[in-house]
């Protein structure tokens, strides 16, 4: 069987363990397709080459026959996104009779004659196939019942559960008696894409069928189609998640901080303190006015003082409590004379005293 090399050909589904393949690396452990278990030899036609694939020719002749018939008229959606013709989506056309037209339109290509392949010679595609199924070297081979369950079914390798030998597949769960013998192995189960809550048929990795399992826990997706689509979310979450953490890492903790505050409202403004024209003294003279601070004085001098007044206090004498911040007599170092309650001294000039004078 010829193949193109779109992915849908050569996934593993479809030709797994096929040696000649362009797509996929091929692993020991992968499953083996369904061509592959059919027994049917594969060939890949060579990339960017038409005319290896003489199917091509036929796929045009069918779109242009099919899609562009009067019977489509309406329904037609144009060969490409930018050119739709003027009626489109005028008519919608009922699955059952479009599948009628289809086959009739294909019996109609396969019974043109004047063919001018080197097999045709000029017959109709339906008299050259008949020719060849009834050569006498033609050998027809009819698959068998089993063979024929694995056409719509779609294959995989997991390794069962240790202890009950279940399979958790998808989110649902399938066991089977006989599993109990490949507790902890690698199997490979076979299932219909589009219905994973009905049973799968598991095999042994020499493609020999052990037992159909049945679903006991279908609390999982119930199409290949759904799951895939939930891991590729899951995947563009995460890959979402890491790109902001990525760009944390990249930006400094002040352009951060611009960003977390840059959608937060302007704060209004605080109003200004309003002031009176009058200004009151307060008059209940409960405040009371710091004495002020001391003088300061050097080290030298507060050791001198000190020492001074030291030296007092061992001869029996008084020392005048300062007044003020001024010292005054001993404590300030300087002897000053009593003054008397009147008006100026008792002596004169050069030493004599001057008598009082009479009242």
């Amino acid at each position: 069987m010829y193949l193109d090399n779109g992915k849908a050909f050569a996934s593993k589904w479809i030709t797994g363990d096929a040696v000649k393949r362009f797509r996929f690396k091929v692993k020991e452990e992968d499953p083996r397709g369904l061509l592959s278990t059919l027994n049917i030899e594969t060939h890949f036609t060579r990339p960017y080459a038409g005319q290896s694939k003489p199917i091509e020719r036929a796929w045009r002749d069918l779109a242009e026959v099919i899609s562009k018939h009067p019977f489509c008229s309406g329904a037609y959606t144009g060969n490409k996104p930018d050119a739709k013709p003027e009626n489109y989506m005028t008519r919608a056309i009922p699955f059952e009779d479009f599948r009628q037209h289809v086959a009739a339109q294909i019996e109609e290509h396969n019974a043109q004659e004047g063919r001018r392949a080197e097999n045709c010679r000029g017959r109709s595609f339906t008299q050259t196939f008949e020719a060849s199924m009834n050569a006498p070297s033609t050998i027809v081979r009819v698959p068998t019942a089993a063979q024929a369950s694995l056409w719509l079914l779609a294959s995989d390798a997991i390794k069962t559960k240790k202890g009950s030998g279940e399979i958790h597949f998808q989110g649902n769960r399938y066991w089977n008696v006989a599993l109990n013998q490949h507790a902890g192995s690698k199997v490979v189960i076979r299932f219909d894409p589009d219905a994973l809550h009905e049973p799968v048929k598991v095999y042994d990795l020499k493609n020999r069928l052990i037992c159909d399992a049945t679903c006991i826990d279908n609390t999982g997706f119930d199409n290949v189609d759904d799951a895939r689509m939930h891991a590729r979310a899951v995947k563009n979450h995460i890959k979402a998640v890491q790109q902001v953490a990525d760009a944390h890492a990249t930006m400094s903790a002040q352009q951060l901080g611009e960003i977390y505050y840059r959608g937060e409202k302007v704060k209004p403004p605080e109003p200004e303190k309003v002031r009176p024209t009058v200004t009151r003294l307060v008059t209940n003279g409960s405040l009371a006015l710091s004495p002020a601070p001391a003088d300061a004085i050097s080290e030298e001098r507060f050791e001198s003082l000190f020492s001074r007044a030291l030296g007092i206090v061992q001869g029996g004498a008084v020392i005048e409590f300062p007044n003020g911040n001024t010292p005054v007599g001993i404590a300030s170092g300087v002897h000053s004379e009593p003054k008397s309650s009147e008006y100026g001294s008792g002596k004169k000039k050069g030493g004599k005293t001057r008598p009082p004078s009479s009242p």
